[in-house]
């Protein structure tokens, strides 16, 4: 590919396997290469959200080992979701970006991907938001909420398990690589960026929004949660070959052992 050629050390390195890797992601080696800034700026976006949540990850650590009791009150407000769904979700619809960049000319490029991600965002952080919000107020009555809401996690997780089984989920999955529609003039275009990000994010929230929930319903969840969760959900939608099957035994898996640790009270790295 002609980008590819561009860097020798990458070209040596299995170019044919790397591009197969970019073509199921739905990306084109040759399309980053024209829209680099672009996509550079998602790229920058990406590794700068896991770098935020890694330093807090790592300040939250520092200021239990100092003797300071865990702040247990902080499930993660609007910044901490702002910072978590560009981290888990950016390589999720990598794809509808580049189609939003090739359909748009230069004018209007970078402005309809921002404003599609910002809409696709916003729809994320107010789920969960919402979703916090309920189990807190269904909670508050309780005396110990904090475990309740443990609790509803792992009542999701292996909920999530199951309904990535159902064939209404697999249909779901089906559809998730389809691109919307996107006008090229005027304020249309941005009418249809807001469509566009409403119809991606929903088929998302069908498809993984029980996982979601769960965790920001996790009492402090840990960082090691995130990278596995964001593995689980790229293996599922781009790595799964067979649309018939997906990796919903790993939600079951995380379920059970927060089940049997708490049930056992043994620690768990989650």
């Amino acid at each position: 590919m002609a980008f590819l050629a561009k860097f020798p050390l990458l070209s040596r390195c299995q170019p044919g396997w790397m591009a197969s890797v970019l073509t199921t992601l739905g990306i084109d080696l040759d399309y980053i290469g024209k829209f680099r800034v672009s996509a550079g700026l998602f790229v920058a976006l990406f590794v700068a959200a896991w770098g935020s949540l890694a330093y807090v990850a790592f300040a939250s650590n520092m200021h239990v080992m100092s003797g300071h009791a865990p702040e247990h009150a902080s499930h993660g407000g609007v910044l901490s979701l702002m910072l978590m769904v560009p981290a888990m979700m950016l390589p999720m619809i990598a794809g509808h970006l580049l189609h939003i960049a090739r359909s748009l000319n230069p004018r209007h490029r970078l402005p309809a991907m921002s404003f599609f991600f910002v809409c696709y965002t916003g729809g994320w952080v107010l789920l969960l938001m919402g979703a916090l919000w309920l189990a807190s107020a269904l909670s508050s009555a309780v005396a110990a909420p904090f475990v309740l809401l443990d609790w509803l996690a792992i009542a999701l997780f292996i909920a999530a398990g199951f309904w990535g089984k159902h064939p209404a989920n697999k249909a779901f999955r089906n559809r998730c690589g389809r691109y919307g529609v996107v006008h090229v003039t005027g304020f249309k275009v941005y009418r249809s960026m807001a469509s566009y990000a409403g119809e991606v994010w929903l088929r998302c929230v069908l498809e993984c929004g029980l996982v979601m929930v769960a965790m920001v319903l996790m009492v402090g969840h840990s960082l090691l949660l995130m990278v596995l969760m964001t593995a689980l959900l790229l293996t599922d939608r781009y790595l799964v070959v067979s649309k018939n099957r997906s990796v919903s035994d790993g939600w079951i898996a995380i379920g059970v052992w927060l089940l049997v640790s708490q049930v056992t009270g043994a620690p768990h790295p989650f």
